[in-house]
C-alpha cells in the first residue's frame, strides 16, 4: 500500500484491511466503528466498504485532542455546573 497523505490521488480508494493497518487497528474494530457510526466515511463497493485517504486523514484529524486533554473533550473553557 502506498503511503497515505493529503496529496493521494482522488479517486484511489483503500479497503478496510488497509485502513485497519494504517490506523494501527484491527479490522474488527473497523467493522465495529462502522457499526456505531463512528469511523471514517466508506463507501459500499459490492459486498466492500472501501476509503478515501484523504477523508480518513480528515476524519483522523477530527479526533485529534489538545494535549493533556482527555479523549473526546472539548479544548477551551469549561462552564460550571452548581449543584
Amino acid at each position: 500500500m502506498r503511503e497515505m497523505t493529503s496529496s493521494s490521488h482522488d479517486q484511489e480508494l483503500i479497503s478496510t484491511e488497509q485502513l485497519a493497518r494504517f490506523l494501527g487497528v484491527s479490522v474488527n474494530t473497523i467493522y465495529a466503528w462502522r457499526h456505531r457510526g463512528e469511523g471514517p466515511p466508506a463507501y459500499r463497493v459490492g459486498r466492500h466498504n472501501r476509503f478515501k485517504p484523504q477523508e480518513v486523514l480528515a476524519w483522523l484529524e477530527g479526533r485529534r485532542n489538545a494535549i493533556g486533554s482527555p479523549a473526546g473533550s472539548q479544548c477551551g473553557p469549561r462552564e460550571e455546573v452548581s449543584p
